[in-house]
């Protein structure tokens, strides 16, 4: 607005709005957070009729009232950030809080079978063959969303992106939850925010195969 609109003549004023206003700034100043919510996005989403769950770009899961369980409803959330949503009930605003899936049972994993690592496929053996086999509730949404945090933006923000991923998690995964938050929690104090999307998938693999050996020779 400052760079933009306040510069640009405006035919009504005979000026631009910066010389109309002279340096004057209004009393009602709004803060950080009253901005940003001009931008949110509005759309219509139904609640899923049993459990009233609402999911948003990069998995992102929110919950609406009892109520409105099963019902299409208009939802505002922050593009950047999907998880700050509310709900538009005629003058009112509902805030959503974050789905939270329950923890799942505990995985037992034979370590010997696995290695000694800790960031490392997660493999079952049926029929005598050795498949995937992913650590329940944690799998790609999971793995969308840890990389949001990353990028700042939701993930994934086109096909090139759900692309690389998918290759990362073919390579290395499925992972188990614990291990890989912690190892996004390492590449974030290691790298920081904002790099592009291949930058934190190279050094994550790189974690990978420093905690499981076995995956230095299948590259």
């Amino acid at each position: 607005i400052d760079l933009i609109y306040n510069t640009h003549y405006h035919r009504s004023l005979k000026a631009s709005p910066a010389e109309a206003l002279g340096g004057r700034l209004s009393e009602r100043r709004i803060g950080d957070e009253e901005l940003a919510r001009a931008f949110w996005v509005e759309a219509k989403r139904k609640a899923h009729v049993k459990t009233g769950i609402i999911e948003f770009p990069g998995g992102v899961l929110v919950q609406v009232p009892e109520r409105f369980v099963g019902l299409t409803v208009v939802i505002r959330y922050s593009p950047d950030d999907p998880r700050r949503a509310e709900l538009v009930d005629g003058d009112r605003r509902v805030p959503l809080a974050p789905y939270t899936k329950k923890d799942p049972s505990p995985v037992l994993i034979d370590a010997e079978a696995h290695g000694p690592g800790e960031l490392q496929k997660l493999a079952d053996s049926w029929r005598g063959v050795k498949r995937p086999n992913a650590e329940p509730g944690f799998g790609l949404p999971e793995v969308f969303t840890a990389f949001a945090s990353l990028l700042g933006h939701s993930v994934p923000a086109d096909v090139r992106e759900a692309e690389e991923i998918q290759r990362f998690y073919r390579a290395h995964g499925p992972l188990a939850a614990a291990p890989f938050r912690r190892a996004v929690a390492e590449v974030e104090a290691a790298l920081g925010r904002g790099h592009p999307l291949a930058v934190y998938l190279d050094y994550l693999a790189r974690l990978v195969r420093r905690s499981d050996p076995s995956q230095e020779t299948s590259q």
